[in-house]
């Protein structure tokens, strides 16, 4: 999903900072990406040792079915909530995403200083 948001090629690293994942994860997904035809890989410009990722045609066919599975998925969910509790759904779901954004801003301090 991150890789459909993306206007450029962006370098594992960066998809495994965004993703809050280590190196060899995500060389592994990126080479079952690749294996499954879903991304394309290519050496960087100015580094040869950056790898650049891209979807391919049929990275975004997949992705975008993806998201369209989680979006009806999301919708189904809401159905189900009384319209007078779904204020307070969503206050949950902010909180809750602020939480792990904190997290994650914590364990990237904790990693830079070490």
């Amino acid at each position: 999903m991150l890789l459909l948001e993306q206007e450029r090629p962006i370098s594992q690293k960066e998809l495994g900072d965004a993703l809050g994942i280590d190196k060899s994860n995500v060389t592994r997904l990126c080479q079952k990406m690749e294996a499954e035809g879903q991304v394309a890989l290519q050496r960087g410009d100015e580094d040869a040792r950056v790898r650049l990722l891209s979807l391919t045609a049929r990275g975004a066919k997949l992705a975008q079915e993806v998201e369209q599975a989680s979006q009806d998925r999301f919708a189904l969910l809401l159905k189900a909530v009384p319209p007078s509790e779904r204020a307070r759904v969503f206050e949950g779901l902010d909180l809750l995403s602020k939480a792990v954004n904190a997290l994650q801003s914590e364990a990237s301090d904790d990693e830079f200083e070490r």
